[in-house]
């Protein structure tokens, strides 16, 4: 028990690192990289998470297999620290940031600007319920494979990876996309991606025993169900306050974080409750297009309000 104890501990605190990162890093870009090029550059930052995932996966296993549990601590140390320190000596701040020096601004401030800011409210719906979708797949697609379509876990796994892949591939296109032809308007890029989405999830059933469908299904899914993540962070940095954008990230990263942990067992017992995969992943697929509307919605007026000023 004492060391189960010691584990959670040593896990929150590696919670908190992790947190700076994701924040520090999207601040980072916001300094370093023009609106259009912003997107690709969090999409291409994004597509990190799932590579080093994979590399880990490999060389860590090796090295428990091969080596000792002692090993697999020490390499991801040696890793944390060292890309740590490799970014502390060659990471610089852009020109015109080291001549800008602005004045700084309380904390209390910068979190009444944030809850002032009604443009992020549509924004940090979407992230909940995408954020929520792509939980529920990556923990439940496999059993839903293997209740719904009667998939062996083995051939359920693989199309999770096809899932994962597309997501990957996603997380750069769509942000390509976003910096190429919808610069100075994402929301509507993320509204087309919610609602591609939505008809996926929908159409699940139908394409569920047509195998020689499957795998490019499972790719398409993946492309827009995970590939909307870069998209949404691009959105929330250019509707912060360019003083409190770290701030903001985390407040957007700190809501998802709670519905990380929460969506998954909401499901799970939507599934017990109504004992089928098809209607709670029905009820998921419609709090998309809530948040595709609540998105619409603001965006409109938003534009209506600025062309009235005009």
């Amino acid at each position: 028990m004492n060391h189960y104890t010691t584990l959670l501990v040593v896990l929150i605190v590696v919670g908190f690192w992790y947190g700076s990162a994701q924040t520090g890093g999207s601040t980072a870009i916001v300094k370093w990289f023009p609106n259009e090029h912003r997107g690709l550059a969090i999409g291409i930052r994004q597509t990190g998470i799932p590579i080093g995932g994979a590399l880990a996966s490999f060389i860590l296993t090796y090295l428990y297999h091969h080596i000792h549990l002692t090993a697999v601590h020490g390499a991801q140390g040696f890793v944390a620290i060292g890309g740590g320190l490799l970014f502390l000596l060659m990471y610089q701040e852009p020109k015109q940031h080291k001549s800008s020096v602005a004045t700084p601004i309380p904390f209390k401030e910068k979190m009444k600007a944030i809850k002032d800011n009604r443009a992020l409210y549509p924004i940090f719906f979407v992230g909940i319920v995408m954020m929520s979708l792509q939980m529920i797949l990556i923990a439940h697609l496999m059993s839903y494979l293997h209740q719904e379509g009667g998939y062996s876990l083995t051939a359920a796994g693989k199309y999770l990876s096809l899932v994962l892949l597309g997501g990957m591939v996603g997380r750069i296109a769509l942000a390509w996309l976003s910096d190429r032809y919808f610069a100075q308007k994402r929301e509507h890029l993320l509204i087309i991606v919610m609602l591609s989405t939505f008809v996926m999830v929908a159409c699940m059933p139908v394409v569920l025993h047509a195998k020689s469908l499957m795998i490019l299904f499972c790719c398409v899914m993946g492309f827009f169900a995970l590939g909307w993540y870069s998209l949404y962070i691009a959105s929330v940095t250019e509707q912060s306050d360019p003083q409190s954008v770290g701030l903001t990230v985390s407040a957007a990263l700190t809501i998802n974080q709670f519905f990380i942990v929460l969506a998954p067992s909401i499901y799970g017992l939507l599934v017990s409750i109504f004992s089928s995969h098809q209607m709670a992943l029905d009820i998921v697929a419609m709090m998309v297009i809530v948040g595709a509307f609540y998105l619409s919605r603001t965006t409109n007026s938003s534009l209506s309000s600025q062309g009235s000023v005009k």
